[in-house]
């Protein structure tokens, strides 16, 4: 697969292997979709503004999850 044309959702994207993944994703050219409860760092925010796409929410949550899955639908590759 190459990274650099792929679109990415990544839940628990906000600390631990999330974060570690996201920023590993993020460097090899990735589009990532970050989704967590607890928002993203601003650094990262910073260093990727164009590739780090963020969504706020509980992946228990079912209206939370749609809500994501809709925005990639209209958002497609930013």
């Amino acid at each position: 697969m190459q990274i650099s044309t792929s679109i990415i959702l990544i839940t628990g994207a906000s600390s631990g292997i999330g974060l570690s993944l996201t920023r590993q994703l993020l460097e090899k050219g990735g589009i990532v979709y970050a989704f967590s409860r607890r928002g993203m760092p601003d650094e990262l925010k910073a260093e990727f503004p164009d590739r780090l796409l963020e969504f706020k929410g509980d992946v228990t949550s079912h209206q939370d999850m749609h809500n994501c899955v809709s925005m990639i639908e209209q958002i497609g590759r930013a």
